[in-house]
């Protein structure tokens, strides 16, 4: 890779900047082409730089602004970030802001005029020097670019003003009455090494015989404040700012005759030797020594007289200045009234008193003499620059020189010749941009104006390593400081320029300077340079190979010239991890390498030679390996096993099985019939996904990316003996292991070729056997299921890996494992498909068996003689235990994930909800106690099938030995289909209950349910059917002491907070809540809350019986062959179990309030607040720990609430009853016989009479014209007389109706045939007050038939009760 001057963007419409900054310069045709050559070849020569151009025509003596001299005349600066371009001249400023335009041809970049115009305030004053200075962002977001960026001018009359990117002047300040003849700043970097220190920020102004120096934070601090300020007084609309003063230093130059450029160095503490030598020098014998070297800040400065001088600053030696600021705005209201004043009242004002009057005030500087220099007394310099790491700098002269000082020792260390009016810009490069400790290289860019040319030299010594032929009008951009404002800590986020020096030519092309570190290493005739250069050109020859443009011949030839034989390996690394090259390049490549080395004579072979020779081995290895298999795969593509003919096949191997496996014919029927019911399972519920045909194959380059080539010495004493060892990467991800294993194995598993086909390919030698078993076992238990007709090849593959283990090291001692088969166990254990890991299982736990078999037989004569069949020999072993209890843990395992995959008949939306649920062996052991009843609960809280499958497990666990009074309910519309998946789910779950007879107790799977239930219910409240489930679970929980438990768990968990939170709600707002108000306060709506309030009734309820049957504590079980679960975390059965037993008294208050704000919620009812039904204690007791015991009081209550309660009981009873519509509908019927009882139920605790409700409810059905309801409430009330009278009103209201609502002549003819007495009373009553006013005169003379029952014969009414008697008799 070499040198290259690309362009980044360029400065879109140069001509109107040119034409504002030089209106009075005519455009003319360009008469010259700049030749633009590339002078990076191998052979290019430098004339002699003592041999000038011809100035001519071309020499700058032309007026301002002619033809291309113009940029030359202008003042620019480029922003470090790269955003924000100024030029200036004279007495205007343009800035150009970077903007993004993708759609204008190649140069998506452009510069853009974001603002122009006149800066100058003072008269006669002209721009002499600019800077662009990023600040950096305090914002957390910020992506590391800068927040906003001030453009600082200096002017002739020595002021310095600092601007925003738009033009906003923020600050004017006077430092010094001379003219500003340049900027420079520092900004924050870190240390480059341990010793170093931290560079500080700082911005230096020069002056013709001063240096003011600004704290980089105080300047930071100082330009913050006037922009908030600029922004506010904006927005009020006010001009009037104050800013804050800055900080500074000011430092008169001593014995320097003139200065033209300067640079800071920074602080620099001094050796104890140069401490002891300056002593010396300065002081003489009588010097006096400081014990700690005073630090110093080093001015470098170049001019006249000496040429350059070396300033020492000692630190303390001068305080730092407040600055007067002078704003320009502050005193623009003041001068507006005062010129409006004078041509008011006549007054002359005058204009230079008021200027010197305005003038700030300018501090004297500190005298700093000269530490040493280099004297020259004819030679001027004109410009210098520093060094990024501060050692070196470049200084130009008026001899046309370019000179290098190095600082530290104050001396010239080169020099070259033939620079006139040269431009030099530094370029510091990384050897590896990704590490902090990267070495460095430091180039020096020297740009020669007269020669149209560009060149790069190596510092300090080095040759120049490239050259570039460009026009002669441009200007170099070095720039030197980065973002103002940051520290060590915002650094890490900032985002570093790559590129230090741009060259800005007349055309406003913007080019960057990009150098390669390794030109640093070495000349240009070095090999490594040249073959970096060849590996370059080979890259670019692989894509032209992609393409089809190129062949091998030039990759093999390519390969050839490369020397280094380091370097010629990162060329076939390049080769072999290309995508889309053929197989047949790549074998012919590799093998061109090694027959290229192996002609050479073995003597003069380089190490390095001989280390690539045994990596293209390997990977010539690797290539012929993949195309055995991938002919393999080809050859068998078609003779791919159908599920029918896998079918056929199981059933013919059940005896070939039952003879590898060393089981009898029972267990293999049995392991056979359970993997086929998990296979059809499997299959029915597998999502089908698209795949491609491209993603699933596995590329020539995947397959050499899964591999590493590692090169050692077969002898340690002897180099020239090398070889080599293929492994597996182990930083491959799940997917290409995946790949790789089934590359390397799904052919021969599934019957396409034989055992040895694959065994016989020499890769499988090379490969560690432990790593090819891991793919084996990777590739057999990434699927759901595996065909049983695979066990047979599968067990063939893992015998040929295990023979190839030393026996000792499979087969351990009785009471130990081998680590061979402990990893298999643990892969088993770990994976999720149950039952690909119980045929692995299987066929390892044989071949273990066999193994050892064969181990034993080799190591004892004795059984060796006697030739016993191994199917009759079985040792007692701890290996032997293991895979035993492993294989029984993945039976009862497929068992339970048959019943995850459980898909009913007409049910498809919740297989991919149960699917989730993914079972191992390690996480029922990591899970816990009651891990089983957990999973059962979630696969039936997600498939949401309520308690319909468990009712005849119930029945059918009961019956095994204990008594049961639950019955299973049989619905008329339960479909036959819908029957038999239930009679199937049961049938599982009681084989589970065989497998599981501990973990699936009756009462804690279903306290599992419950508990799962309520769960999904929290996380989705608006589906109260998930709380109605839970607490039907809830419900089948016969033991009291786990039934209470769950229910604290519930209540704390669950209820708690939303019940408190709808109460206070309800309370609130006096009446139902509208829909917003639910949802933000209580998390539901306003429905859903109804529902809510309703079950937590019944919950409730649930929970004061289970208080009441707090009895004998449950016994937790665990199966023998789980017992190593893991204790980190309590089962929820044993968590309910340590439940304290709750306050009865305390529950059944909550009973009270709830079935207060379900009445609420349920009839709408309005002015109605919960609470306040309540005394104070009472409403202190609620939601309150259930286990306390704080005093509620039942019976002495205030009148005024008494009053409440009974109001409010009467009204839930009237609003029961108008929710009937039709008597014969039962169900509103029997909801509101329901609220009357409920309310009868609690009136007790509520200090009122039953009765009342009671009577109130008989009336209410009577006005309703519901009237055989009504006869039946009748006979529940106990004061008959009170009853009695209560009801001669309805039956008057009714009479009066029928008498008097009729026609006038009807009404009159019946009332002509009262007594005086009864037509008074029937014209008192008010008939409006009835529902139902048109009621059959047979249901009305039945009304006076209970009343005269109800009446006692002496009563005030029981004559009026006979006389609307007779009255019935009449008008019928």
């Amino acid at each position: 890779m070499s040198i290259q001057l690309g362009t980044a963007c360029c400065v879109e419409d140069l001509g109107n900047v040119k034409k504002f900054l030089f209106p009075l310069t005519v455009d003319t045709d360009e008469n010259q082409e700049d030749s633009e050559g590339d002078w990076n070849d191998w052979g290019w020569k430098v004339e002699d730089e003592e041999k000038e151009e011809e100035e001519g025509s071309e020499d700058s003596t032309g007026s301002p602004g002619e033809g291309h001299v113009w940029l030359q005349d202008c003042k620019i600066s480029l922003s470090p970030a790269n955003d924000l371009l100024a030029i200036g001249y004279d007495e205007k400023l343009v800035i150009l802001s970077q903007k993004y335009t993708p759609d204008e041809g190649e140069m998506e970049t452009k510069f853009c005029i974001s603002w122009q115009g006149v800066v100058k305030q003072e008269e006669g004053e002209k721009i002499t020097s600019l800077l662009c200075l990023p600040l950096a962002s305090q914002k957390r977001s910020t992506q590391g670019g800068p927040d906003w960026t001030c453009v600082i001018v200096g002017f002739t009359s020595g002021y310095v003003r600092f601007y925003t990117e738009t033009g906003v002047l923020l600050l004017s300040q006077l430092l010094h009455e001379k003219m500003v003849q340049e900027f420079k700043c520092k900004t924050y970097e870190p240390p480059r090494h341990a010793a170093a220190s931290e560079q500080h920020e700082e911005l230096t102004i020069l002056y013709p015989k001063s240096l003011v120096t600004i704290d980089g934070f105080s300047l930071f601090q100082t330009l913050r404040a006037c922009r908030n300020q600029v922004a506010r007084a904006a927005a009020s609309g006010s001009d009037t700012i104050t800013p804050p003063p800055l900080a500074y230093k000011k430092w008169g130059l001593q014995e320097q005759d003139a200065v033209t450029g300067h640079v800071s160095c920074g602080v620099v503490t001094p050796c104890a030797f140069d401490q002891l030598e300056t002593a010396s020098l300065w002081g003489g014998y009588s010097a006096t020594i400081k014990p700690t070297p005073p630090a110093a800040a080093i001015y470098t400065t170049t001019g006249s007289g000496p040429f350059v001088g070396f300033f020492h600053a000692m630190e303390g030696s001068a305080q730092p200045l407040l600055s007067d600021v002078a704003y320009a705005v502050a005193h623009k209201l003041k001068s507006a009234f005062l010129s409006a004043a004078s041509g008011w009242f006549g007054i002359k004002h005058n204009t230079e008193e008021n200027k010197e009057r305005h003038k700030p005030k300018v501090e004297p500087a500190t005298p700093l003499f000269i530490r040493s220099g280099l004297p020259d007394k004819h030679r001027q310099g004109e410009s210098i620059v520093l060094s990024p790491n501060n050692n070196l700098a470049a200084v130009t002269d008026s001899y046309g020189r370019v000179l290098l000082v190095d600082i530290l020792k104050g001396r010239a260390v080169r020099m070259w010749k033939g620079y006139r009016d040269a431009q030099v810009g530094w370029v510091q490069v990384k050897e590896d941009p990704h590490e902090q400790s990267s070495r460095l290289a430091l180039f020096l860019v020297i740009y020669a104006p007269r020669r149209g040319l560009l060149e790069v030299w190596t510092a300090e010594q080095g040759p120049r390593v490239a050259a570039f032929s460009v026009s002669k009008w441009c200007q170099l951009l070095y720039q030197s400081h980065g973002m103002l404002g940051l520290n060590n800590v915002t650094i890490r986020g900032v985002k570093q320029n790559h590129f230090m020096c741009y060259l800005l030519d007349p055309h406003g092309n913007l080019s960057t300077v990009d150098v390669p570190f390794h030109l640093a290493l070495s000349d240009k005739n070095s090999k490594r340079a040249r073959d970096v250069h060849l590996l370059k050109k080979l890259k670019a020859a692989l894509r032209q190979v992609q393409n089809g443009t190129a062949t091998e011949t030039e990759l093999i030839s390519l390969l050839y010239d490369i020397k280094i034989a380091s370097i010629r390996q990162q060329g076939l690394e390049k080769i072999l991890t290309t995508r889309h090259i053929p197989l047949k390049v790549l074998v012919s490549v590799v093998s061109a390498i090694v027959e290229q080395i192996e002609q050479q004579d073995a003597v003069t072979i380089d190490v390095d030679s001989k280390m690539l020779l045994q990596f293209c081995k390997g990977y010539s290895e690797l290539l012929n390996a993949y195309s055995m298999l991938d002919s393999l795969n080809a050859g068998k593509q078609e003779e791919t096993v159908t599920e029918k003919e896998s079918t056929e096949k199981e059933r013919d191997s059940q005896q070939s099985l039952q003879a590898l496996l060393s089981l009898t014919q029972s267990e293999v029927e049995e392991v056979l019939d359970l993997l086929n019911k998990h296979k059809q399972l499997v299959a029915d519920n597998r999502e089908h996904k698209v795949k491609f045909a491209a993603d699933s194959e596995l590329t020539v380059t995947q397959f050499l990316n899964c591999f590493t080539c590692h090169i050692h010495r077969t002898k340690e004493d002897q180099l020239a003996d090398m070889t080599y060892s293929l492994n597996i990467r182990h930083d491959l991800n799940s997917e290409m292991l995946q790949k790789l294993g089934s590359f390397l194995f799904k052919t021969c598993l599934n019957g396409n070729c034989e055992v040895e086909d694959v065994m016989d390919i020499k890769l499988m030698s090379k490969i560690l056997p432990e790593q090819v078993m891991s793919l084996l076992w990777n590739h057999w238990l990434s699927e759901t299921f595996q065909p049983t007709a695979c066990m047979e090849r599968l067990y063939g593959l893992v015998k040929a890996f295990t023979e190839r283990k030393d026996l000792e090291e499979v087969v351990a001692e009785t009471n130990r494992t081998a680590p061979w088969w402990e990893k298999i166990r643990a892969a088993c254990s770990s994976s999720s498909h149950i039952g690909p890991s119980l045929m692995l299982a299987q066929t390892c736990r044989s071949v273990s068996l066999s193994v050892m078999y064969l181990y034993r037989k080799n190591k004892d004569e004795k059984a060796a003689a006697e030739d016993t069949d191994m199917s009759e020999w079985e040792a007692v072993t701890l290996e032997n235990e293991k895979w035993n209890i492993l294989v029984q843990q993945l039976e009862d395992l497929l068992l339970l994930e048959c019943l995850l995959r459980w898909k009913e008949a007409d049910d498809t939306s919740h297989v991919t909800k149960s699917a989730d649920i993914e079972v191992s062996v390690n996480k029922v052991l990591e899970g816990g106690r009651g891990i089983i009843a957990e999973i059962i609960a979630k696969w039936a809280s997600a498939r949401d099938i309520g308690t319909k499958p468990f009712l005849p497990y119930v029945i059918r666990t009961s019956s095994d030995g204990s008594d049961s009074s639950i019955t299973c309910p049989k619905s008329p519309e339960t479909s036959s289909h819908l029957e038999t998946d239930i009679k199937d789910m049961t049938d599982l779950l009681h084989s589970l209950h065989i497998r599981f007879p501990h973990s699936l107790e009756q009462d804690v799977l279903y306290a599992n349910c419950a508990w799962e239930y309520g769960v999904r219910w929290n996380k989705d409240p608006e589906v109260v059917t998930k709380l109605r489930h839970s607490l039907d679970f809830l419900k089948l929980v016969q033991n009291g002491v786990l039934q209470h438990g769950i229910c604290s768990l519930m209540w704390q968990m669950f209820f708690l907070k939303k019940l408190q939170a709808a109460a206070k709600l309800i309370e609130k707002v006096g009446k139902v809540p509208k829909e917003r108000l639910c949802r933000k306060e209580v998390g539901i709506s306003d429905l859903a809350l109804t529902g809510f309030l309703a079950n937590i009734c019944d919950f409730i309820e649930i929970m004061m019986q289970a208080n009441c049957d707090y009895g004998e504590m449950p016994i937790l079980n665990l199966e023998d062959l789980w017992q190593g679960v893991g204790r980190s975390s309590s089962s929820l059965a044993e968590l309910a179990i340590d439940q304290r037993n709750t306050n009865y008294l305390l529950l059944k208050h909550h009973l009270h309030l709830c079935i207060v704000m379900q009445a609420v919620m349920t009839f709408s009812m309005k002015s109605v607040k919960p609470l306040s039904l309540f005394d104070t204690k009472g409403q202190n007791a609620f939601f309150c720990d259930l286990t306390s015991h704080p005093y509620i009081k039942m019976d002495a209550v205030d009148m005024v609430i008494l009053r409440n309660r009974e109001q409010f009981a009467v009204r839930v009873i009237s609003q029961a009853i108008q929710m009937i519509t039709d008597p014969a509908d039962t169900e509103r019927c029997s909801c509101a016989k329901t609220w009357c009882l409920r309310l009868c139920a609690i009136s007790d605790d509520f200090c009122i009479d039953a009765d009342v409700l009671r009577r109130q409810y008989t009336c209410e059905l009577y006005s309703s014209g519901y009237d055989k309801l009504a006869e039946e409430a009748l006979l529940t009330v106990t004061d008959h007389e009170i009853m009695g009278s209560q009801l001669l009103l309805v039956a008057g209201q009714r009479l009066a109706h029928f008498v008097l609502g009729g026609e006038p002549e009807t009404s009159a003819e019946r009332l002509s045939k009262l007594s005086p007495r009864l037509s008074t009373w029937l014209k008192t009553q008010d008939s409006s007050t009835l529902r139902q006013v048109d009621i059959p005169l047979h249901d009305t003379a039945s009304l006076i038939g209970h009343i005269i029952n109800q009446l006692p014969e002496g009563h005030s009414e029981y004559e009026l009760a006979v006389e609307l008697v007779e009255l019935i008799q009449t008008l019928q």
